[in-house]
């Protein structure tokens, strides 16, 4: 009889010590578990130029002036596209005119670089892009092409084209052809990243 009963406080505290150990792996595993996300948050932040790009879910952010400006790619992923001939017109003029047909099929993403690229003019040059459409509009907007430009008021005429993706320079407008979405979306990571000095 007394065997049966240390038989069982034996179990117990074996079942006890095994209860314990598993509630104890659990615990430092759930904690050991949070350090690689936060390693990999700080690993997300990168510099370029004195500009800190923190990795997101759908890419990468910066902070400006209070303003969050996203990216979806790293200057590194596109240091070979030559947007010069833009930022060069951006950057040396006060007033610019950004077009593109109302109906554009990527006009969403194009209103949005829109308003990143005013945001930038304002805040770093003391400019100001006003937008417009190439055709009549039902926005109550201007009707601006490129016979509009003039070197004292450039034209940058965002097109959404079937054919290669390109950047030219007629007089003072400057035509960035995309052609397709993720193509303009390299353009208009660049053109920002550059007016923020990031080459």
């Amino acid at each position: 009889m007394p065997l049966r009963k240390e038989e069982n406080r034996t179990k117990k505290i074996l079942f006890g010590a095994l209860l314990l150990f598993v509630l104890a792996s659990s615990i430092i595993g759930f904690s050991f578990s949070a350090i690689p996300f936060g390693l990999q948050e700080q690993q997300g932040k990168l510099k370029y130029n004195g500009i800190e790009l923190t990795q997101t879910q759908t890419g990468f952010q910066t902070a400006i002036d209070g303003q969050i400006l996203e990216f979806t790619y790293l200057p590194t992923d596109i240091q070979e596209l030559n947007v010069s001939p833009a930022t060069a017109k951006l950057e040396s003029a006060k007033v610019i005119y950004a077009t593109s047909h109302p109906n554009s099929s990527i006009a969403p993403a194009i209103s949005g670089a829109e308003f990143d690229i005013a945001r930038m003019l304002e805040k770093k040059k003391n400019s100001f892009l006003d937008t417009a459409f190439t055709e009549p509009n039902i926005y109550g907007k201007a009707v601006i092409t490129c016979r509009e430009a003039t070197p004292y008021v450039p034209v940058i005429y965002f097109n959404m084209t079937n054919t290669t993706t390109s950047i030219t320079e007629e007089g003072s407008c400057i035509i960035v052809n995309a052609g397709s979405e993720t193509d303009f979306e390299r353009i208009r990571d660049k053109i920002i990243y550059e007016l923020l000095g990031i080459k």
